[in-house]
């Protein structure tokens, strides 16, 4: 289980990262979205399955905008994954990409 992942846990794990530390942190409000940390950084990652085959997708420095935008970036890949369409340009456009094809 993830737990919803805030301002200040980017915060904490920004310091962990310039720490050496590396782990993977689920966020338990958007299925499949995980923040990565490791020494070389923090970055959003999102898990899905897409037309059987199970697949990440690097969303970003987490420190770039509000853990929300991830959130809803994430959802509207998953919805395009159930669709059977591949996100990748929709995650590719980034932040200001807000509709569903």
């Amino acid at each position: 289980m993830g737990t919803r992942i805030t301002k200040a846990t980017i915060a904490s794990a920004v310091k962990d990262s310039a720490a050496g530390k590396a782990y993977d942190r689920s966020d338990m409000e958007t299925k499949g979205l995980i923040l990565r940390v490791g020494p070389r950084g923090v970055r959003w990652s999102l898990r899905v399955t897409l037309l059987d085959k199970p697949t990440r997708w690097d969303l970003g420095l987490a420190t770039l905008h509000d853990p929300d935008i991830y959130r809803a970036i994430a959802r509207e890949a998953r919805e395009l994954c159930r669709q059977g369409i591949d996100p990748t340009d929709h995650i590719n456009a980034g932040p200001g990409s807000r509709s569903i094809r």
